[in-house]
């Protein structure tokens, strides 16, 4: 009997939700040891750009530095995300997930997620749900709402 490795995307934030979706996920046992795993992050630089690193209200004196200033937010932004994926990729391979790989991507997570997924041919897609009032999930809507209405492949949303 042959062994299909299913490729699995695992979309984490720097959030409390993040580490929830790895212990859950594990916790269940979805996974097999022969999966293709991908942990991934998304640094979105517009959000950067309009409230700084961590998502902190960025000062607006009139810098002539504010190119210089963005692009070290970007760049403190994709550390940390190199920096929680590399955590998540050590837990999982020391739980005998030796297929687990890392994928940094860029732009709004929602959109990333989706190309990220068809670029790759995933299998299944599984991701955490914050717990966002009513008034943002409105204004901002969430990444698990819009992957369930344009992802392509199938979805699993951890509470």
């Amino acid at each position: 009997m042959s062994t299909v490795n299913r490729k699995i995307l695992i979309a984490l934030d720097e959030t409390k939700t993040g580490q929830h979706v790895l212990d859950w996920v594990h916790s269940h046992h979805l996974l097999n040891v022969e999966d293709v795993i991908y942990l991934a992050t998304a640094v979105d630089e517009d959000v950067s750009s309009l409230e700084g690193p961590g998502w902190q209200s960025a000062p607006m004196s009139g810098s002539a530095n504010i190119s210089e200033d963005y692009g070290i937010d970007i760049r403190i932004l994709e550390r940390r995300g190199q920096q929680n994926l590399m955590k998540g990729i050590e837990k999982f391979r020391d739980l005998g997930y030796k297929n687990t790989k890392a994928a940094l991507l860029k732009g709004d997570p929602e959109k990333a997620i989706i190309k990220y997924a068809k670029d790759h041919s995933i299998d299944l897609v599984i991701c955490g749900r914050n717990h966002k009032g009513l008034f943002k999930r409105v204004v901002a809507g969430s990444v698990s709402e819009y992957l369930i209405h344009h992802l392509d492949c199938s979805l699993l949303i951890v509470k």
